[in-house]
């Protein structure tokens, strides 16, 4: 189901996400190649999430850990503009830990998020999509991942690519979704210690 839905909306976002890329004004950045892996949320509260394959790469202190980036921007303007996730992998155990998340607030100022850092079992969610997109880079396009296919962005390009365009041509529902009402930097990072099993603060 959503192979056949992401297959159909591929050239409307494409589409979208140049006109928004041709819209901005032209700036210097690193190779970067950049891929949506996963959406969630219905309209207003909606979140994509994209992975770095360029970030794809082993330690330096432990070669056989994997290293990778994600995005995640969001519709809502009451969440940050986006977060962005450093994350290690251990693939043949399917373990990861989140090596740090850092929050980009649309008034301009950024906070880096508390992130749990011990090694946990891949659970369920945009981290599964993650870590199925480091450690089995031939399965990206059958697992339902989009290139993006614009070119080396920067991060303040994506969201803007993904805020102006993306999120004006995906439909309402997602195809693939968990539940997520996000409205504060707080919010992500309880979701985050959710999903990675640590206990809740008091």
């Amino acid at each position: 189901m959503y192979n056949n839905i992401t297959l159909g909306l591929r050239k409307r976002l494409l589409a979208g996400s140049t006109f928004a890329l041709l819209s901005l004004s032209a700036a210097p950045a690193l190779a970067t190649d950049w891929w949506m892996i996963f959406g969630t949320g219905d309209t207003p509260n909606r979140d994509l999430f994209f992975a770095d394959a360029q970030s794809v790469k082993a330690t330096q202190q432990h070669p056989q850990n994997t290293l990778l980036t994600v995005v995640q921007v969001f519709e809502s303007p009451n969440s940050p503009n986006y977060v962005s996730y450093a994350l290690e992998l251990q693939c043949p155990e399917r373990q990861l830990r989140v090596n740090s998340a850092t929050a980009y607030l649309r008034a301009g100022a950024t906070t880096v998020l508390p992130a749990p850092k011990r090694w946990v079992p891949v659970p369920k969610s945009w981290l599964e999509r993650g870590y199925d997109f480091a450690c089995a880079p031939g399965k990206r396009k059958s697992n339902a991942m989009m290139p993006m296919g614009v070119g080396s962005i920067d991060n303040t390009q994506l969201v803007a690519i993904t805020q102006q365009g993306l999120f004006n041509q995906l439909p309402g529902n997602q195809p693939i979704r968990i539940e997520s009402k996000k409205s504060s930097t707080e919010d992500v990072m309880r979701d985050l210690n959710f999903l990675l099993g640590a206990p809740e603060k008091k």
